[in-house]
């Protein structure tokens, strides 16, 4: 199943600035690998407590798998146009 892309609300753009600021001082502390780690471990707790009468484990799945896709997309495109990270 395919999700459609959307333009996130203001306050969801609000709440990632906020997780990125955390984010950083974290990365102080840890390796790029294990960030990654604890990163995705998390996602994957959060995908298990979602309500499956509203988004299945393969919509959950999906949406992480696009998000993650466009992320890379976003931040390739960023090296190489100098552009400042996204706000997805």
């Amino acid at each position: 199943m395919r999700t459609k892309k959307v333009k996130p609300p203001i306050h969801v753009v609000r709440a990632r600035a906020k997780l990125l600021a955390v984010l950083s001082e974290v990365g102080k502390d840890v390796t790029d690998t294990e960030l990654l780690a604890l990163l995705s471990y998390t996602v994957g707790q959060c995908l298990a407590l979602q309500d499956q009468r509203s988004l299945t484990p393969e919509q959950g799945l999906d949406l992480i798998n696009q998000n993650i896709q466009q992320g890379n997309l976003d931040a390739v495109s960023n090296l190489l146009t100098g552009a400042p990270a996204g706000s997805a």
